[in-house]
């Protein structure tokens, strides 16, 4: 590199403060004129605090009048103010005689500073609603057994409530939604209780209850009287994949029954077990409140009766442990707990009594672990 020679003059465009150093150094040791053109030099905006004064000093008139509404000192607003006008590089008020005057590009940033200041106003009452659970956006995951039937019912509470919550929801297999939960893509996920996550904070939502269902013309179904766990023995059994809690909850149920798992039939969806149950395939186990939700056509099945049957699926809400514990978690869980106890109370839509076991005096629920 050739070293400068004295008395000549250069420009440095500085985009590193290091090299800047550098070469300033070294044009200036050799006798050189140097001038800088600093591209990095930070522009500090003006604060949310100046613009309010800003716009007290206009709609009061004064900075006098503007400090006793703003209950700061007057020496102390107008030192924010020269700050402000500093920081923008132009003179926004002109203090002749006693009075203020609005310069004319003082003027024209009114209206702006209008804008930003009622947007911060928008977020302090956004987050201090939120922090109350009151109001948010949640991208919600939920599973193929349970957001069909739960979540329209949540959404019509929702907006039946006109509650500032905005539910974006996702239906995916449990494993799925439980990882994209801990990636941060979702904020809570409503599935059946599960065994891998444990890193997760979890909360009770609903005990829903499983119903054996069978076709019309099946032996079981033609009686009037409710069927004995002993009559299920050797019985096929409709069972869903594996890869649902629920399928490997009803292997374990036909293990401990004495059933047979259908394996001649993967199920992935309740609608598909119900009507495969329909023709005579084998019995299906469904969950309360899919049988409970609208468009579910009984017309070829019936839901059995089974002395001291009462058992049921856990369904958990999971969110990440360090989300904290939001407020705006609890309002989602309580809601959807309302939602599926004021369903599984109300009369079933298939026409059977909603709580026979219960009117027998049956024992408590229980859940057969996955």
């Amino acid at each position: 590199m050739k070293f400068p020679s004295a008395g000549q003059i250069h420009v440095i465009i500085a985009t590193h403060r290091r090299s800047l150093w550098e070469r300033t150094y070294r044009l200036k040791l050799a006798g050189c004129a140097v001038y800088v053109i600093d591209t990095f030099r930070r522009v500090r905006l003006p604060t949310l605090k100046q613009l309010e004064y800003f716009l007290a000093v206009i709609d009061h008139g004064g900075v006098g009048r503007a400090a006793r509404v703003l209950n700061v000192s007057q020496p102390s607003l107008s030192q924010q103010l020269k700050e402000l006008e500093r920081r923008l590089g132009v003179k926004l008020i002109e203090r002749k005689a006693g009075k203020n005057h609005t310069t004319p590009i003082g003027r024209l940033i009114i209206d702006d500073a209008r804008a930003m200041a009622a947007s911060a106003e928008r977020i302090r009452r956004t987050c201090s609603e939120g922090a109350r659970g009151g109001i948010g956006q949640l991208n919600l995951g939920v599973t193929p057994t349970i957001g069909p039937y739960l979540m329209p019912e949540v959404i019509r509470t929702i907006k039946a409530r006109d509650m500032e919550l905005e539910l974006r929801i996702f239906e995916g297999l449990p494993h799925t939604e439980i990882d994209l939960l801990r990636t941060g893509e979702r904020d809570i996920v409503i599935a059946q209780d599960v065994d891998f996550a444990h890193d997760l904070s979890r909360v009770d939502v609903v005990f829903e209850s499983l119903f054996f269902v069978a076709s019309k013309q099946h032996r079981l179904a033609k009686r009037s009287e409710p069927a004995q766990m002993s009559d299920l023995i050797g019985e096929q059994l409709l069972c869903m994949d594996v890869n649902h809690p629920l399928g490997r909850q009803c292997y374990l149920i036909a293990e401990q029954i004495g059933m047979i798992p259908n394996t001649s039939y993967g199920g992935t969806s309740l609608d598909t077990l119900r009507k495969m149950a329909g023709v005579g395939l084998g019995l299906a186990l469904l969950p309360d409140l899919y049988l409970r939700s609208e468009g579910v056509n009984m017309v070829q099945t019936r839901r059995l009766e089974v002395a001291d049957w009462t058992v049921g699926r856990e369904i958990a809400a999971y969110w990440r442990q360090e989300g904290g514990n939001s407020p705006i978690f609890d309002v989602v869980t309580d809601l959807c707990r309302e939602v599926a106890t004021s369903m599984m109370e109300s009369e079933s839509a298939t026409g059977a009594r909603a709580s026979f076991h219960a009117d027998r005096g049956a024992p408590a629920a229980r859940q057969i672990e996955v």
